[in-house]
């Protein structure tokens, strides 16, 4: 036998050997979980101060999973919320006709990771993770924290909403055997989604404040002739009033 032809047929039987322990390694099996609902109850802030700090509110997410395999599966769950029509997403806006509210949703009460879609505008889902024995459910929930943002003097006193229809919702499952989840999201979308509204009432308000001095000082008035404008004194008096509410400013005397 010649050289060559020994050396090829060493190489046929390494190649063959190397099939053989690919063949015999164990696989790392596709999961089985899937879930089959989801809902957020709507996100009310009630009524809105825009001269004050930011107005938080919650709601709540249910979901529902099972495991359709006969072993131990996990899964990394990615629930996205995008924008109603492609709109922007940071801040998010509600609208009053051609009037807007800036708003925030968030994963967290520090309200300093946005609630985003793995598919559209900030890139960050919330993810959880989940174990389930063969043939076993859960049932689970998480908070939508959401925050209307502080000092939009122009906003005008009215109903605002957002209404987050399917298509503005996506769920993703990536599952996989044994008892560690993958920790990432599939690109996968299933056909389970969430939709909610965002609601708030911009109330029409007015805050007067007073100099540092809230009382007028003139000095002792003891012996002065009335009306003779020897004694005087000053503060100022500050209105600010939701966009295009009127006030009208009154003193009057206080005995006190």
């Amino acid at each position: 036998m010649s050289y060559r032809l020994r050396h090829r047929m060493a190489a046929l039987l390494g190649l063959a050997l190397a099939v053989l322990l690919l063949l015999a390694a164990p696989a790392h099996a596709a999961g089985s979980i899937t879930c089959s609902s989801a809902s957020m109850t709507a996100l009310s802030f009630a009524s809105v101060n825009p001269l004050s700090s930011q107005t938080a509110a919650m709601a709540t997410l249910s979901y529902s999973c099972t495991n359709g395999a006969s072993s131990q599966q996990s899964a990394t769950l990615c629930f996205s919320i995008g924008e109603p029509g492609g709109a922007q997403t940071n801040p998010r806006l509600m609208h009053s006709g051609t009037n807007t509210l800036q708003f925030q949703l968030y994963q967290n009460a520090n309200y300093n990771t946005v609630w985003g879609s793995q598919f559209f505008g900030s890139n960050t889902p919330l993810q959880v993770n989940i174990m389930l024995a063969k043939g076993a459910t859960t049932n689970g929930s998480a908070t939508l924290y959401g925050q209307v943002l502080g000092s939009q003097t122009s906003a005008l006193p009215g109903s605002y909403t957002d209404a987050y229809a399917n298509g503005d919702t996506a769920l993703t499952v990536n599952a996989v055997s044994g008892g560690t989840a993958p920790g990432s999201c599939s690109t996968t979308q299933t056909a389970v989604y969430f939709p909610f509204t965002v609601s708030a009432t911009v109330i029409k308000q007015c805050t007067v404040t007073a100099g540092a001095a809230s009382n007028i000082q003139i000095g002792a008035v003891s012996g002065v002739a009335p009306n003779s404008g020897s004694n005087s004194g000053t503060n100022t008096i500050s209105v600010s009033c939701t966009n295009t509410t009127p006030y009208y400013i009154g003193l009057s005397p206080n005995s006190a």
